[in-house]
């Protein structure tokens, strides 16, 4: 089993300070102390970690910049930082393999996390994000019938893949849909022009008579992504040296984010068909259901060769969470009463999850399991947890993510050290 891990370049930065070329080889330099053998280093979040040519860049970081930005006034190797200059992702990369570490670019799909900011694509071109089934446009997630945002995706990736990292993670469980209402327990997204014009074409049934998961309009809406994978996986695999693809995905019955929000701009239109329980409260089903994300195809394909699964629960019972409205945007939250957060799943749950996707890959896909160190009250909890997984036969154990080991006290990296030395005698 390997130890894994994902890095976010700005985490670091607003936590610790780390930033630059001595930065990056710090964190790098980190996790192999603690027994880490694969990063997933973060590449795209609205803006490129990169000097791409093709999307925004992050921000230009100067030393008053640095200390203003930083939450726990403590600084690792800072040096001045400009995105669209110094790579973050050129400097772990070549870090990386002097460490013998396998370095997967980690490629988030939409606008999301960090400061929030849109691809160049969702401001040059807001009429290629999704729109639901009600006709709200989303700027943070794109349209994938539009063959435009197809082809800008798949030249990012080329742009990634111009670095030589060893693979490409596939981001689908940081948001997406999970803040958009859903009906019938799918998400509502794909609704923009071209796929439901192309759905007309192809079965002469309008997707606005039918129920949001009609299985039929589901798989439709899925084929778009699927045909932009099978094209990622023809690009890596045409390499010198062929690169993996993976995907980082919520299990079912687990959830990202705890107080999930719909962006309405009239609410009282949907109040007849939208109810807590139809949103689902922010936990996560199939991924097909959620991200339109057709696993069994991928991974019957050949294309995909591992799933890491997300797998934090409510604490709280899902009956005891409230809906909250709002006079203005976001109209309405769903949160639990006791505000007491998430949990980790029971190894029972980890089993069942477990086999759920043996079976969706059909027994083709490596399996990794993600902790979240600051679910841990105590160290010894967090080296229990990544030896049992081992038990389990999870191929990988992924620290979500690698600033958390920081954030919490330092012996977090003395817990992920410890169970690597045990997985590994």
């Amino acid at each position: 089993m390997r130890l894994a891990t994902l890095v976010s370049p700005d985490d670091w930065t607003f936590n610790f300070g780390t930033a630059g070329k001595h930065g990056w080889r710090y964190i790098v330099e980190r996790c192999a102390q603690a027994g880490i053998t694969r990063i997933y280093w973060r590449v795209t979040t609205g803006f490129s970690y990169y000097a791409s040519k093709i999307n925004n860049t992050g921000p230009i970081f100067d030393e008053p910049a640095i200390r203003s930005a930083t939450k726990l006034g403590r600084w690792w190797f800072y040096e001045p930082e400009d995105w669209s200059k110094d790579d973050t992702l050129a400097a772990a990369t070549e870090w990386a393999r002097r460490r013998g570490i396998e370095l997967i670019a980690w490629v988030t799909l939409e606008n999301a996390h960090g400061l929030g900011t849109r691809t160049r694509l969702a401001q040059e071109h807001p009429e290629m994000m999704t729109v639901d089934r009600c006709g709200k446009r989303y700027w943070r997630l794109h349209g994938w019938a539009f063959p435009e945002v197809r082809n800008w995706w798949l030249n990012i990736v080329r742009e990634i893949v111009a670095y030589n990292p060893d693979g490409i993670l596939l981001d689908l469980a940081r948001l997406g849909y999970a803040s958009e209402p859903r009906t019938g327990g799918v998400a509502t997204g794909g609704y923009e022009k071209p796929m439901v014009e192309g759905f007309r074409n192809k079965t002469g049934r309008d997707p606005f008579t039918i129920s949001n998961n009609d299985p039929e309009w589901v798989a439709f809406r899925a084929d778009y992504f699927t045909q932009w994978v099978g094209n990622v996986y023809d690009l890596l695999s045409s390499q010198p040296v062929p690169m993996k693809l993976s995907a980082l995905i919520c299990a079912p019955g687990t959830y990202r984010i705890m107080s999930p929000t719909a962006q309405m701009t009239d609410p009282s239109e949907r109040n007849s068909q939208m109810i807590p329980e139809d949103l689902g409260v922010g936990l996560s089903g199939s991924p097909l259901n959620d991200r339109f994300a057709d696993i069994a195809t991928w991974a019957s394909n050949g294309w995909l060769k591992r799933v890491t699964l997300v797998g934090n629960v409510p604490k709280s019972d899902l009956s005891t969470w409230k809906f909250v409205r709002f006079e203005g945007p976001p109209y309405f939250r769903i949160e639990p009463e006791d505000k007491t957060g998430g949990r980790e799943a029971t190894n029972d749950e980890i089993s069942g999850i477990k086999d759920y996707f043996d079976k969706l890959g059909g027994g083709k896909l490596g399996l990794g399991w993600s902790v979240n160190p600051l679910t841990f009250t105590k160290p010894e909890e967090l080296t229990r947890r990544i030896i049992e997984l081992n038990d389990q036969g999870f191929e990988e154990v992924n620290i979500d993510e690698s600033n958390l080991l920081m954030n919490v006290i330092n012996d977090r990296w003395d817990a992920v050290e410890k169970a690597s030395k045990e997985i590994n005698k």
